[in-house]
């Protein structure tokens, strides 16, 4: 474990953004969670740098996931997204809605806690515009990384290393563990909120594809009986021609 001052060292302003700039590129080609980077950001540089830096990083590193899942084989992404049923609802979701809507649909979606590559791959291959992509990353991510920075930063201002000095400093660490509890409880219950939303905010994209492929089953079962029907309409009306004849 290391100090926040010697990890701040003479110009922390400088730190700060180094390791931002590691931590975007790390992130956005997939290498970390976010819930182990929003710890580190609030237990190094306190809540409210730790809050800025990680939302700044965060939107560095969606950007370079949205232009490497471009690049990524849509063949292997439209697998992934059938395979869940929440992705797959939210692809039609998106498709079929408004911008304002697929804005509080993508929010949702970052805010359930997915995992952050896997996100930036759906939402990418949804064709979501990339200034609605980042402006819902901000709104969605916010209230977890509030909540976490702020938990990992009243840690350390006891004064611990890490982890384990701060509970070998803790005088109450029956205390100590409700409070963990609860900040874990609080981030289940963001989740669960975000995602019953979510849910919600789909459902008329499932009952919408549904009617759309009931539509669409008839003349996929019978394509020519459009052009049956009117092959018979014009024999009938050449019969009729010839008897009046």
């Amino acid at each position: 474990g290391v100090s926040r001052a010697e990890l701040w060292g003479r110009d922390p302003s400088i730190v700060i953004w180094m390791w931002s700039a590691i931590m975007a590129v790390t992130l956005g080609v997939g290498l970390l969670p976010i819930t182990t980077t929003n710890v580190l950001y609030g237990w190094v540089y306190g809540w409210g740098p730790g809050c800025f830096a990680a939302m700044c990083t965060y939107q560095v590193a969606a950007l370079i996931g949205y232009f490497i899942a471009r690049h990524t084989s849509h063949a292997r992404v439209d697998t992934l997204i059938e395979e869940d049923d929440t992705a797959r609802r939210v692809r039609w979701a998106l498709l079929h809605q408004s911008r304002g809507r697929a804005v509080l649909i993508v929010a949702l979606w970052r805010l359930s806690g997915f995992p952050f590559p896997f996100s930036n791959l759906v939402l990418t291959s949804c064709g979501v515009r990339l200034p609605t992509y980042q402006l819902a990353t901000l709104v969605g991510m916010l209230p977890r990384v509030l909540v976490a920075t702020f938990v990992s930063s009243t840690a350390a201002r006891t004064g611990a290393r890490d982890i384990v000095d701060l509970v070998r400093r803790s005088q109450h660490p029956v205390l100590l563990l409700i409070g963990g509890a609860l900040a874990l409880g609080v981030l289940a219950m963001i989740t669960y909120i975000a995602r019953t939303a979510l849910q919600r905010a789909t459902a008329d994209a499932d009952a919408d594809r549904d009617a759309r492929q009931r539509d669409a089953a008839p003349q996929a079962a019978d394509p020519g009986a459009d052009s049956d029907g009117e092959n018979a309409g014009a024999r009938d009306g050449a019969g009729r021609t010839q008897k009046a004849d």
